[in-house]
C-alpha cells in the first residue's frame, strides 16, 4: 500500500509539472530566445501559437511584446500602441523589469511613428531609465537613439546630439557594431542638421566606404541617402548628384522618395528645358504625404514658376509652402516635448525626493531605536555589574566571617568554651 501510495503522489507530481510546463509558453520561449538574432523565425513561431490558448495574463503579455518587437524588427512600421500597451500595463505590476523596460522602448517608438511626440518621449525615458539602472548598455543605446530621433524630429538639434553621442558610445561598449556604424550616420544627420556639414559628410563618409568594403549594400544605401542630403543642404550640387547616381543602383535597398527627386530636380535649375523640373511636376502630384515631403515638392514648383516667370502661380506655391510650415511649426508647438521631458524629470525628481525624506525618516527611527536600546542595554548592563559586585562583597564577607571564625575555634578550643 505505501509504495502505491507513493507512486500515486509521484504521478501527482508529474501531472503538476507537465501542466505547468505549457506548449504555448514554451514556444514564447523559443521566439523570445531567437528574437534578437532572427526575427523572421520568432514570428513564424509567434504565428503557430493560438492566441485563445493564452489564458494566463503573463502569456499574452509576453506575445504582445515580442509580436511588437517582430514586427519592428522585420521593418514594419507600427502606428498603433494598443498591443505593446497591454504589456506595459501587466509588467508595471508583476514585472521582469527587463520586459516593462522593452515594452516601454517600443511603445515610445510606435508613438513617435504616429508623431505624437509628446507622448513618445515619457516611456522612452522611462526605458532609458530603466536601462541605465540595470546595467544595459545596447538598451541604454537604443532608448537613447530613440530620444535622439524623438528630439530631432522636434527640432531640438542640439539635445538631440547629447543623447545620439550616448547611443554611440553604448552601442560601441556593448560591441553591436552594426548598430554603432548606422548610428554614426544618424550622428553625421545631426551634426548635418545645426549646420556643421564638413563634420558630417567626414562621419558619413567613413560608414560609407567601410560598408563597400565589406559589401554591405543596406548599409550602403543608408550611407549614400544621407551623403546625398548632407551634400545638397550644404550646396555640394556636384556632390549631391554623384551620390544620387550611386544612390539609384541601390534601389532593391532603398526606395527614391519624393524628397530625392525634388532636391535633384532643384539641382537642375541650371538646364534651360526645364525638362527634370516637368518631369517632376507631371510625375510626382501634390498628395497627403508627410509634411517635409509636400514642402520639398511646393519648394521646387516655385522654383519653377519663378524660373519661367509664372509669377501667380509662383505666389500660389509659396502661400501653399508657408502654409505647410505654419501647420508643421503649430504641430511642434502642440507636442511640447520639451514640457513633456521637464515634467517626467521633475516627477522622477519628486520621487527621488519623496524617496529620500522617507530613507532620513527611517534613519532617525533607527537612530532613536539605536539609542533606545543602547541606553537599555547600558542599564541592564550596570544592573547586572551591581549585582555582580554584591555578590561579590556578599561572599567575601562570607570568607572573612569563616577565616575569623576558624582562627577564633584554633585558640578558644570548643570544651572549654562548653564547659566554663
Amino acid at each position: 500500500m505505501k509504495k502505491i501510495a507513493g507512486f500515486i503522489v509521484i504521478a501527482l507530481l508529474i501531472c503538476m509539472m507537465g501542466a505547468c510546463d505549457r506548449p504555448e509558453s514554451r514556444r514564447l520561449q523559443r521566439a523570445e530566445a531567437v528574437m534578437e538574432s532572427a526575427p523572421d523565425s520568432a514570428l513564424a513561431i509567434l504565428d503557430s501559437i493560438d492566441t485563445a490558448s493564452l489564458t494566463h495574463a503573463s502569456d499574452r503579455a509576453l506575445y504582445a511584446l515580442l509580436l511588437t518587437q517582430g514586427r519592428i524588427k522585420t521593418y514594419e512600421v507600427l502606428t498603433d500602441d494598443s498591443l505593446v500597451s497591454t504589456a506595459v500595463r501587466y509588467y508595471e505590476d508583476h514585472g521582469p523589469d527587463s520586459n516593462l523596460m522593452k515594452s516601454l522602448f517600443y511603445q515610445g517608438e510606435i508613438l513617435s511613428n504616429n508623431r505624437e511626440f509628446s507622448k513618445a518621449i515619457i516611456p522612452s525615458m522611462r526605458a532609458r531609465e530603466m536601462a541605465i539602472s540595470a546595467d544595459n548598455p545596447y538598451w541604454h543605446a537604443k532608448a537613447s537613439e530613440l530620444i535622439g530621433d524623438i528630439l530631432s524630429l522636434t527640432y531640438q538639434k542640439d539635445s538631440a546630439l547629447i543623447y545620439i553621442n550616448e547611443a554611440v558610445t553604448n552601442y560601441l561598449k556593448s560591441d553591436k557594431i552594426a548598430n554603432y556604424r548606422y548610428c554614426i550616420v544618424d550622428l553625421g544627420t545631426v551634426y548635418g542638421n545645426i549646420g556643421k556639414y564638413d563634420l558630417s559628410i567626414k562621419l558619413i563618409d567613413s560608414i560609407y566606404h567601410i560598408a563597400l568594403e565589406e559589401a554591405d549594400s543596406n548599409l550602403t544605401a543608408y550611407s549614400l541617402n544621407v551623403l546625398y542630403a548632407m551634400s545638397f543642404l550644404s550646396g555640394k550640387n556636384d556632390d549631391a548628384l554623384r551620390y544620387f547616381n550611386e544612390l539609384k543602383e541601390y534601389r532593391d535597398y532603398y526606395e527614391i522618395s519624393l524628397q530625392d527627386m525634388a532636391w535633384n530636380t532643384q539641382i537642375s535649375l541650371n538646364d534651360s528645358t526645364f525638362r527634370l523640373f516637368e518631369e517632376y511636376i507631371n510625375k510626382y502630384p501634390l498628395s497627403n504625404n508627410s509634411a517635409t515631403s509636400n514642402a520639398n515638392a511646393l519648394y521646387t514648383r516655385l522654383l519653377y514658376h519663378k524660373k519661367k516667370n509664372n509669377l501667380d502661380s509662383a505666389i500660389i506655391c509659396y502661400d501653399s509652402l508657408f502654409n505647410v510650415f505654419s501647420g508643421e511649426t503649430n504641430n511642434v508647438l502642440k507636442q511640447s516635448v520639451v514640457n513633456s521631458q521637464k515634467k517626467y524629470i521633475e516627477t522622477i525628481a519628486k520621487d527621488n525626493e519623496h524617496e529620500l525624506q522617507n530613507l532620513r525618516r527611517l534613519i532617525i527611527v533607527v537612530a532613536i531605536i539605536f539609542i533606545i536600546v543602547s541606553i537599555a542595554v547600558l542599564i541592564f548592563i550596570r544592573q547586572q555589574n551591581r549585582l555582580k559586585r554584591s555578590e561579590l562583597e556578599n561572599k567575601m564577607k562570607d570568607l572573612m566571617f569563616q577565616q575569623k571564625y576558624r582562627n577564633f575555634s584554633k585558640w578558644i578550643p570548643l570544651k572549654e568554651v562548653f564547659f566554663y
